[in-house]
């Protein structure tokens, strides 16, 4: 299903513009509005406004759950990639370095 999105004018403190479902209580009416348009997701309405020229980000708000799972698919990579070990990591160093010790 497909729903409205709104570009805003206003930037945000990185510099992009935020895109907002219609409805959104955080886009003011007296806002000015770039872009509207129909799409079935904001990743779809991200990229249209990329590809007018205006780097846009979802409202934090209103497009909570495509921000849930951008982030959740990001460190589920990050987790499950796989760390390289080297026999290095496990040496004992050469120098001695005495520590504090309260008797």
């Amino acid at each position: 299903m497909k729903a409205k999105y709104l570009l805003s004018a206003l930037k945000s403190l990185r510099g992009k513009r935020y895109i907002h479902r219609a409805g959104c209580p955080f886009h003011l009416e007296f806002n000015e509005i770039l872009l509207t348009g129909y799409f079935s997701s904001v990743g779809e309405a991200i990229e249209a406004a990329s590809i007018a020229g205006y780097p846009a980000e979802p409202c934090p708000f209103c497009c909570e759950e495509y921000i849930h799972k951008r982030n959740y698919s990001f460190l589920r990579g990050i987790v499950t990639e796989p760390v390289p070990v080297t026999e290095s990591d496990f040496e004992t160093p050469d120098v001695f370095v005495p520590g504090a010790y309260i008797n």
